[in-house]
């Protein structure tokens, strides 16, 4: 319980660190950062919005790990000798795998492209009042409306 404690605090830290606003349009959803105020620049924030991301995976992986635990104690499954000695890093490291996922996933495959901020442009500035250079966002377009009407 202690390990999802701190985890849970230092989660909590960095969302008030990058302070991101969830957004929906069409077929985006986006973590987005305004960069006005901000101790770091667009790259540093984009790098923190990545981490961010990654808590929020390694976050549900703590509680499904927790689960299990929880599960194996009520069952008096034999598996439940895997949270003692040694073995127990095995179960402590899912967490950081799947965060580390989540990072690699926001930073590489749902980072910002010109289609996608084309699209985005405008919903953005008249939600958030924010221009395109005020603020570094994070998310995927799972599909775009071509001009014939077919979508890619």
């Amino acid at each position: 319980m202690i390990y999802i404690s701190v985890f849970e605090i230092l989660y909590s830290i960095l969302d008030v660190i990058v302070a991101p606003e969830h957004f929906s349009h069409g077929p985006t959803f986006l973590v987005i950062v305004g960069t006005k105020d901000k101790l770091f620049g667009p790259e540093g924030l984009t790098i923190l919005n990545s981490i961010y991301w990654g808590c929020f995976g390694a976050s549900m992986a703590i509680f499904d790990v927790h689960f299990v635990y929880r599960w194996l104690a009520v069952s008096e499954n034999p598996l439940l000798k895997t949270f003692s000695g040694w073995t127990i890093w095995i179960w402590f490291s899912v967490p950081l795998w799947y965060g580390l996922t989540w990072v690699f996933t926001g930073y590489f495959l749902s980072a910002p492209t010109e289609s996608k901020s084309e699209f985005i442009r405008d919903s953005i500035n008249e939600i958030f009042q924010l221009e395109f250079d005020e603020y570094i966002y994070l998310g995927p377009y799972l599909y775009q409306r071509m001009e014939d009407g077919s979508l890619h």
